[in-house]
């Protein structure tokens, strides 16, 4: 049987009391008290999401990979996932979560760098105290729960390179779409969900330039991306698209066309005396017993 509850505290008090069983729609906010409830077992892992700050890169200075990559080291995702999410995520330096097939695990790691970040910026005749607008909805989702106060610290990480970043709210997240998918935004606050376990669902919507005006948001075109793309698309030995897939992540991190930040987690809750549950990866996304 599956029931609806009308918001998140009220799908972890049904949990508590007996009313629910399982759940795949705990959000950080409920976890905390729900580990501590010995009725209940909390499992946490590493979600197929990405959240990440899109750059235009049809617009100056955007269209310079230099300035890409400096902003992508201007950014301290390790004191963002640990002060501002509590430790419930997972710092992203790729286009693909590490739970997902195809991630590289020999990906350079996207670690804080304000010296090589202003050495880029400089390379690339971007002047200090360079205005920039950053569009963020004030509207949550599943995997960026609180977008404003992610906008406010990459605010303050920016400035820490010289970038003047103005935060440009949008009231809702229909609207957010609208405005990033016609490219009318310098950076953006974005994330990904994927649908299936096929790193083709991140990679192709998010870099393919079939998807400019859609989901490629950055509005990224490379002919070489597309090509590694389309092959493994074709190609169904695992061990070759493996090794595309791998292609297409260092290419990702030497063009940068958007910087990755973090993979938030996702969290299943079911009562003690529940055996024989399962729920993958792709049903964490939030399909449960008890919530909308």
């Amino acid at each position: 049987e599956f029931r609806r509850f009308p918001d998140e505290g009220a799908l972890a008090r049904a949990l508590a009391s007996g009313e629910a069983d399982v759940s795949s729609a705990i959000g950080p906010g409920s976890a905390a008290a729900l580990r501590a409830d010995p009725a209940v077992t909390l499992d946490s892992r590493t979600g197929l999401n990405l959240i990440y700050l899109a750059l235009n890169n049809e617009r100056a200075p955007f269209d310079d990979a230099r300035v890409r990559r400096a902003l992508s080291r201007a950014v301290d995702r390790a004191a963002l996932v640990r002060e501002v999410l509590g430790g419930h995520a997972e710092t992203a330096h790729t286009a693909l979560p590490p739970t997902l097939f195809g991630h590289d695990t020999r990906s350079r790691e996207l670690v804080l760098d304000r010296d090589a970040a202003r050495r880029l910026l400089a390379a690339a005749r971007v002047p200090e105290g360079v205005e920039m607008a950053l569009t963020v909805s004030r509207a949550p989702r599943p995997y960026l729960l609180d977008p404003l106060r992610i906008a406010a610290r990459l605010r303050d990480d920016l400035a820490g390179v010289g970038v003047a970043l103005r935060l440009r709210e949008v009231p809702t997240w229909t609207e957010h779409v609208d405005l990033t998918s016609r490219g009318d935004f310098d950076l953006a606050l974005l994330g990904w969900q994927a649908d299936t376990l096929d790193p083709n669902d991140f990679l192709t919507s998010l870099l393919d330039s079939g998807s400019v005006g859609t989901t490629n948001r950055s509005r990224y075109r490379s002919p070489a991306m597309d090509g590694l793309l389309k092959h493994a698309r074709m190609d169904s030995a695992p061990g070759t698209r493996l090794a595309l897939y791998r292609q297409a992540q260092e290419l990702f991190q030497q063009d940068m066309p958007f910087v990755p930040l973090y993979h938030s987690s996702v969290f299943t809750a079911h009562r003690r005396e529940v055996h024989d549950r399962r729920v993958d990866a792709a049903q964490a996304k939030g399909h449960c017993v008890g919530a909308d």
